[in-house]
């Protein structure tokens, strides 16, 4: 496996790096439980890492095979939001001013680019979490009150339902069913 300091770290408690999930709906968990073993924890990030990796093309085969390495690191770059204050706990290379393993660019003097939007600064994580908790609750509570409608969402022109292990028993007719849009937030905080 990878070193300790190159593997995923979810969470401030040492002897859990790498070994903490590392999933948005899991956050609040560590931050409101009573339990011991979640005591201290507190999550420096929330990602998603495509396992089978995702290689970018090219024009030429040379082109492609230039960089093995480089397309490699590349291609299992976790994507999600970040603590940027615990950016040298994920990414503890030296002078490096673009991470390979994690999404983030470097100014001259070391701030984070404007472009780098899956570092955030420790109270818009904190509120990207918050804002994950309630949604989580909002969802548990409708769910056990009764509300479980099957309403899936349009982006683009993807739809889940092409993906749905339920289709031959769905009662959606993805011909007439009116698919609710999804658009990005208006809240820029929330990304």
């Amino acid at each position: 496996g990878a070193p300790a300091s190159r593997r995923l770290v979810g969470s401030r408690k040492p002897e859990l790096a790498g070994e903490t999930p590392a999933l948005p709906g899991n956050a609040p968990r560590f931050r409101s439980s009573k339990h011991e073993f979640f005591r201290g924890i507190s999550p420096v990030g929330v990602f998603y890492v495509n396992l089978r990796g995702q290689y970018e093309g090219g024009n030429t085969r040379d082109e492609v095979l230039a960089d093995v390495d480089a397309a490699r690191k590349l291609a299992y770059r976790h994507t999600g939001r970040f603590d940027a204050s615990f950016l040298g706990k994920l990414d503890d290379r030296p002078n490096v001013r673009c991470g390979d393993q994690f999404n983030y660019n470097r100014n001259h003097d070391g701030s984070l680019r404007k472009g780098s939007t899956e570092a955030l600064p420790r109270a818009e994580f904190e509120k990207l979490l918050d804002h994950v908790e309630a949604q989580l609750q909002e969802m548990g509570r409708a769910i056990f009150s009764g509300a479980a409608r099957v309403d899936p969402y349009r982006k683009g022109h993807e739809t889940p339902c092409e993906f749905c292990d339920y289709r031959p028993v769905c009662r959606i007719d993805p011909w007439t069913h009116r698919y609710r849009v999804l658009r990005p937030s208006a809240e820029k905080a929330i990304r």
